[in-house]
């Protein structure tokens, strides 16, 4: 779910909230994204479900975004390019949720897991779609099959379509 950034984003409503909170209560996954839903938007019983707390900075812009050591986001770092890089809070993981990316040079979460036994969750205040794909394992591809994977019981593939001569 992507909420989207400053001067073009979607806040959650009280409705749609509880529509995604009992798909999670029914043992579902969710990747939320947003630059405002965090920390600006009003909070809802879904943001609760994400174990993520925030922490008010000074404006500052995301330069590169890197893995957290001990994660499956180890060893993955990503430039970062949007038309608008720059973010005035932090995520923090309430335990037992654990930080998966970092800001560079602040080393603080823009990322967070949380496995809740009965859903997962995955809350981000960095846009996927303005990680710059680096050399391997750094590219969206792996993150995504790393998310995926962290999420379970979730099957992606492709079918090849033999070809035909016209």
């Amino acid at each position: 779910l992507c909420l989207g950034i400053y001067y073009s984003s979607h806040e959650l409503t009280v409705a749609e909230a509880n529509i995604l909170s009992d798909y999670l209560e029914g043992g579902g996954k969710l990747y939320m994204e947003g630059r405002l839903t965090w920390f600006a938007d009003q909070q809802t019983v879904l943001h609760n479900m994400f174990n993520i707390n925030t922490e008010e900075v000074s404006w500052y812009e995301y330069d590169s975004i890197s893995g957290f050591p001990g994660t499956f986001t180890e060893g993955m770092n990503f430039d970062y390019e949007m038309t608008q890089p720059y973010n005035n809070y932090y995520l923090t993981a309430e335990e037992p949720a654990f930080e998966l990316l970092k800001s560079a040079p602040s080393s603080t979460a823009v990322m967070v897991a949380y496995d809740a036994g009965d859903y997962k969750t995955i809350g981000s205040n960095a846009e996927f779609g303005g990680l710059v794909d680096g050399l391997d394992p750094s590219t969206k591809i792996e993150l995504l099959a790393r998310i995926l994977e962290f999420f379970g019981d979730i099957l992606t593939g492709t079918e090849e379509n033999p070809s035909k001569e016209i």
